[in-house]
């Protein structure tokens, strides 16, 4: 029998263990023997589902000749996956994934013999499913497979990787003609024009520079589905998906909370079922668009990309879903009810921001195209991103002093891009570098009359 000292540990380490949802895998399935021309059979699988991934194989003896249907209902009676009919033989199918997101348990798989005469008999049945999506309480650590639930927990994950996959699509704006088509991120080049978030009449920025890029490696990604990317294509609860919003755990995307207020970007990772993600508003309408995040997987991509908009924003998926430019750079905000993360981020990369869109060519192509390390990341990015952690790693005093001091250094440039204008970077086709010199040197005159001036007017020595 076990002590009571021991009984009280395991059970204090009981308290401190991650939560994670019921394993819901289920197998169902048996024979079908002497059922009649029309009559119906059903086997049940018992478990909880708020996105199913269904394989099944039904068996007919070889000696037999059945013709027969076959449906899937879930536990309310209703029919949710088409009907398969067969002659002879065997036949299996999946995995097919479908649900409603409501969690709904058992799911049955029902057999109709169709035989113009004579009992369907001799026929085995086996079918399983998978839960694929997490509870709306819950956060996704890893994906089914096989005969494994998603991985669903009370805290979420620790971030691992950057970027949005080469299959996510942006909108680019085409120069000659003006027209808006899908690009996949993959086929996307510096100084593209794609639609942000920007509140601007023309909403089309260019990308000016790629903060990572690698064609090569592979890297695992979050694919998000939201109410907006589900269709119903057939009665009651049948997923049909259009293409997801693959991106990286740290990548941050806007939220709208359930108020209707768009809160600062967050980062993908701390997503869960039932959130809305902010949409991109139709011209000449105010009103907040939102989209209901209804799953969320794992994959693996072959690339990784991340591109930088003047704006910092970028808008994704056909869903026009709005998504940060860029991701969690610290996981203790030095300042946060002064300044978000992106803000942060964003003063940061001002001074390459002008130099990449007033640069010039030669200064645009050297700096800002042509710049990457061996893992792809852009050499002044990476520097940022040490610093980063460097900064993570300190008391909040000694934080708080660093962003202090680097917003010091890095402010006037994001004082000179607000003071430009929103379009600043139209001015690289008339001058570039040039002009914003001369911008500059304007600046300075101003500033000595209006500082040195009565300097200026007292005498001198000896004149007397």
């Amino acid at each position: 029998m076990m002590t009571s000292p021991t009984f009280l540990l395991l059970a204090t380490l009981l308290l401190y263990l991650p939560s994670v949802s019921v394993a819901n895998y289920c197998s169902g399935g048996g024979t079908v023997n002497s059922l009649a021309p029309g009559q119906k059979q059903q086997f049940t699988c018992s478990g909880t589902c708020y996105a199913c991934l269904v394989s099944y194989t039904v068996s007919i003896n070889p000696s037999a000749t059945h013709t027969y249907y076959m449906n899937f209902l879930d536990n309310g009676g209703n029919y949710i996956l088409d009907a398969t009919s067969t002659t002879q033989g065997a036949t299996s199918g999946g995995p097919s994934l479908f649900g409603d997101g409501d969690g709904k348990s058992d799911l049955q798989l029902e057999i109709e013999c169709a035989n113009s005469a004579g009992n369907c008999d001799g026929m085995s049945v086996s079918f399983g499913f998978v839960n694929c999506a997490c509870a709306p309480d819950l956060y996704l650590h890893s994906s089914c497979s096989g005969t494994r639930d998603a991985d669903c927990r009370t805290e979420p994950k620790t971030p691992s990787s950057i970027c949005f996959s080469g299959d996510t699509t942006v909108h680019v704006q085409k120069e000659k003609d003006s027209v808006v088509v899908p690009v996949p991120m993959k086929d996307l080049q510096v100084g593209d024009r794609v639609l942000t978030n920007s509140n601007e009449k023309d909403p089309y920025m260019p990308i000016y520079m790629f903060a990572h890029i690698d064609k090569t490696v592979p890297t695992e990604y979050l694919q998000i589905y939201t109410t907006a990317s589900i269709t119903t294509a057939m009665p009651n609860t049948n997923f049909s998906m259009s293409a997801p919003l693959e991106i990286s755990e740290d990548h941050m995307v806007y939220v709208v909370a359930k108020n209707g207020k768009t809160t600062g970007p967050v980062p993908a990772v701390s997503l869960k079922v039932g959130d809305l993600l902010l949409q991109k508003a139709s011209q000449g309408e105010e009103e907040k668009q939102a989209a209901m995040v209804t799953m969320i997987r794992h994959v693996t991509r072959q690339g990784l990309y991340a591109p930088l908009t003047p704006d910092g924003t970028i808008v994704v998926t056909d869903e026009k879903l709005v998504a940060s430019t860029y991701v969690t750079v610290v996981q203790t905000p030095p300042m946060p009810l002064l300044l978000h993360q992106a803000d942060m981020v964003h003063v940061w990369l001002s001074p390459l921001r002008v130099a990449c869109l007033l640069g010039g060519e030669w200064l645009t192509g050297t700096l800002c195209e042509n710049n990457h390390n061996e893992q792809g990341m852009q050499y002044l990015v990476a520097l940022g991103l040490d610093f980063a952690k460097f900064m993570d790693s300190r008391g909040q005093a000694t934080r708080l002093l660093l962003v202090l001091l680097s917003v010091i250094v890095t402010g006037p440039f994001r004082i000179l891009e607000l003071a430009l204008g929103p379009s600043y970077w139209n001015y690289s086709s008339s001058g570039g570098l040039p002009l914003l010199f001369l911008i500059v040197a304007v600046s300075c005159v101003m500033f000595r009359r209006t500082t040195g001036g009565r300097h200026g007017t007292q005498k001198r020595r000896g004149e007397e």
